[in-house]
């Protein structure tokens, strides 16, 4: 058990070596981090691998929160580390993965009974990615893991606050929520989610959001009339039986029972499963898996 825990790895310095949790459990650990990047750990890359780490909390004090204020309201984008400043991603294990030197994987990882959370206020046009497992997979794969948790993201002013802004100059219009049951945001080369599955809980706090049981946001290629074009995001062999709790955001937007911005032109989602009780989504979108 682990208090007040720092987060191995940021943007800038993360972490790029091998770390095998063994036969040990992470239990009750507590983050709460004002960093951009918030898990077990922040940001990992350049070919890094994490097995057999295991984490649970069994008395429900167990927290992993990024209380990150995105300050600006220039539109960047979400996965190049060049310009991914003040978008926060969080994950009960890691925050951001970033394989763009080097692969990175993940295998035979676990996390349950935890609150994976984003708290605070981010401007105009920037992402909030929240995964059970992992915030953003970006150029890795997830292969053998669960996560069970309460995942969400909490629209909080007096973070704000704390940097000196008053509520009326916070410009909050275009944020998107992306909260994924096991990984908030998946994409990127070769990136794949595989032989996993996901439970517990999603909650967004505003109506622009992107909900999925296994990958809150999936961004494959597509065909936009002129070819395929995008990233490559692969979601197989998983399940899902998250719930949604959207009483402070009521208009479901984007929410699938797997993932969103899926699309079979690529057979990007293989052999996946949910329990139809649990879904997210409308009984329309149900024609995933």
């Amino acid at each position: 058990s682990e208090s007040n825990f720092v987060p191995i790895g940021q943007a800038g310095c993360n972490y790029k070596a091998s770390y095998n949790g063994g036969e040990y459990q992470i239990i009750n650990l507590r983050i709460s981090s004002s960093s951009q990047f918030v898990g077990l750990f922040g940001e990992v890359g350049n070919g890094a691998k994490i097995i057999n780490v295991s984490m649970y909390s069994d008395d429900n004090t167990g927290l992993i929160e990024s209380t990150y204020y995105g300050r600006s309201n220039t539109y960047l984008n979400e996965y190049d580390t060049a310009t991914v400043d003040y978008q926060p991603s969080v994950g009960a294990l890691i925050g951001f993965v970033w394989g763009g030197n080097g692969a990175v994987t993940v295998d035979n990882c676990t996390a349950a009974g935890y609150k994976v959370q984003y708290r605070g206020v981010t401007q105009t046009n920037r992402y909030i990615t929240v995964g059970g497992l992992v915030g953003t997979l970006y150029m890795g794969k997830v292969n053998n893991c669960s996560a069970v948790n309460d995942v969400k993201s909490l629209n909080d002013n007096s973070v704000a606050l704390k940097h000196n802004k008053i509520n009326n100059n916070i410009n909050t219009a275009n944020v998107r929520e992306q909260l994924g049951g096991l990984v908030g945001t998946n994409g990127g080369s070769n990136t794949v989610i595989s032989n996993s599955y996901s439970g517990g809980k999603l909650t967004p706090s505003r109506n622009n959001y992107l909900l999925g049981g296994i990958a809150g946001n999936n961004r494959c290629k597509q065909n936009n009339g002129s070819g395929l074009t995008g990233d490559e995001g692969w979601i197989k062999n998983c399940y899902t039986y998250c719930k949604v709790d959207n009483s402070n955001a009521p208009n479901l937007v984007s929410t699938y029972p797997i993932a969103p911005n899926s699309y079979d032109l690529n057979n990007d989602i293989v052999n996946c499963y949910y329990f139809q009780d649990n879904a997210a989504g409308t009984a329309a979108d149900r024609s995933q898996a």
